[in-house]
């Protein structure tokens, strides 16, 4: 009877998977998979797709030459302000190019590509209604407990996100991509699919799992036009420089001027940093004022909450060195530290240099 319920649920394969796919549910499921509602996937293909891309983006193209199946990168103005922040997938057999960014954007951000473009030879369509974006965490742990991050070792490059994959992926007609999230490790796999492609056909042993946030939040990790608002940012202060999102060695992009000088003096005062509070604030917190103890100025302000968790942009030093940071208006406690996989160069300078 199981093995039947398998059979219409798998699509109809033969018994032996079926009954292989039975034993693998009665083992428990090695993953947890959660789709990603939120994000939406700008497609850009063509023979010029990737210098078009290289003069865009704060990362570097020429990783995907080196291995790499994703890459984590950010398109400024030339003020050097992020407009979006995108992971970018190359599909794994026609070599194009799958720029997800939050859903809200993606209609905005095919019609700045299509203003660079000029004559190139480039298509470029948003394809977020006939694809699917999903979050891949091992069950073990998804809440982040045993998981290890990885230290940005070198500007640009994701060590992680070219090796093996490491996931065991059956082989689906409707697979665009999977990568290790090439921001960090301990932040699982990035699946695209087709809409009409079931995850279970590509990862059986996965299930449903819980929402990805509370650990990307743990970790001090912020995404979508919510919590990485639209030309009011800067990419180092989103630690897109830790995170493998900036290349300091690749040629001229837009916003490239600002982005550099800042790297290079090493002034970056206020960065995206994990927050736990004393009490589950709520959706009412977003945007509050983080101070320390007494009157003085505010230290940071809260980006977004989930639960007892949530990450602001904080000035690193003073918030470090503070007593105690309260919410204000609420009173909750708050309390942040530096994340481990900052690189160690973040804590050199007792002068706030990189504070």
């Amino acid at each position: 009877m199981l093995a039947r319920s398998c059979w219409r649920h798998l699509g109809g394969r033969p018994v032996s998977s079926a009954v292989r796919s039975v034993r693998q549910l009665s083992a428990g499921p090695s993953h947890w998979m959660y789709p990603l509602t939120g994000r939406g996937l700008v497609r850009v293909r063509g023979p010029q797709a990737v210098p078009f891309l290289q003069g865009l983006v704060t990362n570097d193209m020429r990783h995907f030459e080196d291995g790499a199946r994703a890459i984590y990168a950010m398109m400024l103005n030339n003020k050097g302000r992020v407009l979006f922040d995108l992971l970018i997938h190359q599909h794994d057999d026609d070599g194009s190019f799958f720029l997800e960014v939050d859903r809200s954007m993606t209609s905005k951000l095919q019609s700045m590509l299509k203003i660079y473009r000029v004559r190139r030879a480039i298509e470029i369509d948003d394809v977020t209604e006939q694809t699917a974006v999903f979050v891949v965490q091992e069950a073990a742990d998804a809440d982040g407990s045993g998981l290890s991050a990885v230290q940005c070792t070198e500007h640009g490059a994701s060590p992680h996100a070219t090796g093996p994959l490491g996931l065991p992926l059956q082989p689906a007609q409707g697979l665009i991509s999977a990568s290790r999230d090439p921001r960090l490790a301990a932040l699982g796999w990035r699946l695209l699919l087709d809409a009409f492609t079931l995850p279970r056909d590509v990862l059986p042993t996965a299930r449903t799992g819980p929402d990805p946030r509370p650990l990307r939040y743990r970790l001090g990790v912020a995404e979508g036009a919510d919590e990485v608002p639209y030309a009011a940012c800067t990419p180092l202060e989103y630690n897109a420089d830790y995170l493998h999102g900036v290349s300091f060695h690749k040629g001229c992009y837009v916003g490239q001027e600002l982005t550099a000088r800042t790297h290079h003096t090493g002034v970056i005062r206020k960065r995206v940093m994990p927050l736990h509070f004393s009490r589950p604030p709520g959706d009412a917190a977003v945007g509050a004022a983080v101070r320390g103890a007494g009157a003085g100025r505010p230290l940071g302000r809260v980006l977004a909450v989930s639960g007892p968790d949530g990450i602001g942009l904080m000035r690193v030093a003073e918030c470090l060195a503070a007593p105690e940071l309260t919410l204000k208006g609420d009173g909750c406690v708050v309390t942040t530290h530096r994340p481990d996989w900052w690189p160690q160069e973040a804590a050199k300078d007792p002068q706030n240099r990189t504070g």
